[in-house]
């Protein structure tokens, strides 16, 4: 399956078929470093009364693959152990930037009992809100702006996810003290 370029490439929503036939994504050093960071960070349970919450920060300089070196973690780790995600950005470029990488770290997926993970993007320019659901969708990439709009439609949209198995992403974290972020977030 070749990666979409652009906006116009894609079909919603997206099936990554993971058969095993594609390879995983290539990393730097630093950035395989990262992703052994982040198993270890979030393989540590503290306690029995550990409902699974652990904040995370990838902090890496511009242009250094954070969301390559967070997506080849994603795949290869969380999604195998049911996580469903929920990826948030500021920018359309971000959503799209994030849904190349998903279908290109196809082959990281290995895990999954599935043979095909649904990405959805959402936002004025692709998947209206009311489509989105982790009824039927493994990744949902969402504009804040779209789901702060919104926010009724969290309680239909997380129906789909088993327990604590919930992953957000907040692309560009320090975007986080923004109120559509803090209501979305909150």
């Amino acid at each position: 399956m070749a990666v979409p370029l652009t906006t116009d490439d894609f079909r919603w929503p997206i099936h990554i078929v993971t058969d095993g036939t594609a390879p995983p994504l290539e990393l730097e050093d630093f950035q395989t470093e990262a992703v052994n960071k982040l198993k270890a960070h979030f393989a540590v349970k503290d306690s029995p009364k550990d409902l699974g919450y652990r904040p995370g920060l990838v902090v890496m300089p511009t242009g250094s693959g954070k969301t390559r070196t967070s997506v080849s973690w994603i795949m290869s780790d969380m999604i195998g152990q049911g996580y469903k995600i929920l990826w948030l950005v500021h920018r359309t470029n971000l959503l799209e930037q994030t849904a190349r990488t998903m279908v290109a770290a196809r082959g990281a997926a290995g895990a999954v009992p599935k043979k095909k993970l649904v990405l959805r993007c959402v936002s004025s320019q692709h998947n209206p809100s009311s489509t989105a659901s982790f009824k039927t969708d493994d990744i949902l990439v969402f504009s804040i702006l779209s789901l702060a709009r919104r926010r009724d439609l969290i309680p239909y949209l997380l129906k789909g996810v088993t327990g604590d198995r919930l992953l957000v992403v907040v692309d560009g974290a320090h975007h986080i003290p923004m109120n559509s972020y803090q209501q979305v977030l909150t």
